[in-house]
């Protein structure tokens, strides 16, 4: 067996980090649109009363 580079073992570590950073941002760029609606109105007349409700929607929508 040959022995691991230091190449061969940060790669697979930057990739995860890489590929679960875009899946942060876009979560974040999808809650701060969801978030931006609601202040312009233009989601209040879907939002559920409760605050609690509503910002399990805006979790459950921004994991899409």
């Amino acid at each position: 067996m040959t022995k691991a580079t230091n190449q061969q073992r940060i790669l697979p570590i930057l990739f995860t980090g890489v590929v679960f950073g875009v899946i942060l941002l876009s979560m974040l760029i999808t809650g701060f649109i969801i978030w931006l609606l609601f202040r312009a109105g233009v989601l209040n007349k879907l939002a559920p009363p409760r605050i609690g409700t509503t910002i399990l929607w805006m979790l459950c929508l921004s994991t899409l």
